[in-house]
């Protein structure tokens, strides 16, 4: 049998496994190295593994996966994109000055219709159609991924036309996610707020990686029934056109406080409403948040002690964080040193 024959039937098999099509399918063999490329040596002989798609790499892994934080809101204009990018940072910049080796954190805009993250870096290509045409391979992802020295971190960038959208699915950014967790320690997602997108339902809420979700809102009445509306959505059972997400793993995070108002009273309303835990509030610095169009912008937030304080108890309260973090944000000094933006 030659090696396209075989090929074709090793997908064909994977195909009917795991309901990929055939691209898809494709893809995620060659990513494992389970079938060759065209020009590559020999793939290895998949009856000598005990394979399963989500599986393969995890065994090839020498240090733990890294952690998966996604931030999203019920509606537009929350600030998940600025608040997303600013937790990425706090996360790099806070590790950079200890003893012990710094985080390598990645922020992936899953906002493949109208990603936000490429109008803060400056940058708008490559982005993340080049995976897609080329493979999720390690050497990939580093030509692809653009690092951001403002806020230490690397950015992963949306397609930057709409309706490339089409072209990627739930399966592709699930692959690409397990190839990201033996990379980076900390992937930071920001989703978009379609209750529609099977992306945003499917990877940055579930798909076995997510290990918590931060919700955002601001705390005023119209922003907390719109909250109610996305917990029934995203928490109600599949069987009645919900998401099956368990609320153990979503938490709130107040943002945009303005001075006088009173978390403790938002907080009783959203725990005894929807039973969910307040895990910070986010000051409302106007001057700051005004000139934060850019990663310059949400460098200058991460100098405010106010901010520092709120981020730090948000990852010092959730189950995302690991042993590594607690000694970066124990070493983190009063004033954090951030640099240049990078491609």
């Amino acid at each position: 049998m030659t090696s396209n024959r075989k090929n074709k039937r090793i997908i064909r098999d994977h195909m009917e496994k795991t309901g990929l099509n055939f691209l898809e399918a494709k893809l995620q063999l060659e990513t494992s190295g389970l079938i060759s490329k065209p020009g590559e040596p020999k793939a290895v002989d998949v009856s000598d593994l005990n394979w399963h798609p989500r599986r393969t790499e995890q065994r090839t892994l020498a240090k733990p996966l890294g952690k998966v934080i996604t931030v999203t809101s019920s509606k537009g204009g929350a600030g998940k994109t600025s608040i997303a990018l600013t937790l990425a940072g706090y996360i790099a910049l806070s590790s950079k000055s200890g003893p012990h080796r710094p985080l390598k954190v990645l922020a992936l805009d899953l906002d493949v219709r109208d990603g936000q993250i490429g109008f803060f870096t400056g940058f708008w290509k490559p982005t993340v159609m080049k995976l897609l045409r080329f493979g999720i391979s390690e050497k990939q992802i580093e030509d692809t991924v653009i690092h951001d020295g403002n806020l230490g971190v690397d950015v992963l960038l949306a397609p930057r036309r709409p309706r490339s959208a089409d072209e990627l699915s739930p399966e592709f950014y699930g692959e690409l996610l397990d190839r990201l967790r033996g990379i980076y320690d900390y992937i930071i997602l920001d989703t978009s707020v379609s209750y529609t997108d099977s992306i945003r339902s499917q990877v940055g809420y579930g798909y076995g990686t997510v290990d918590k979700i931060l919700v955002l809102t601001d705390p005023v009445n119209t922003s907390l029934f719109g909250l109610s509306r996305w917990i029934q959505e995203v928490t109600g059972p599949l069987d009645q056109g919900g998401l099956g997400v368990s609320k153990s793993r979503i938490s709130v995070v107040l943002n945009r406080v303005l001075p006088g108002t009173d978390p403790e009273r938002s907080s009783k309303v959203v725990n005894s409403a929807m039973e969910l835990p307040i895990v910070g509030s986010i000051p409302h610095k106007s001057e700051l948040f005004h000139r934060a169009a850019d990663t310059e912008g949400l460098a200058r937030l991460l100098g405010d002690p106010e901010i520092r304080a709120a981020l730090k108890r948000i990852l010092l309260s959730e189950s995302a964080r690991s042993s590594s973090l607690l000694r970066a944000l124990s070493a983190a000094p009063e004033v954090l040193t951030t640099g240049r933006r990078s491609a």
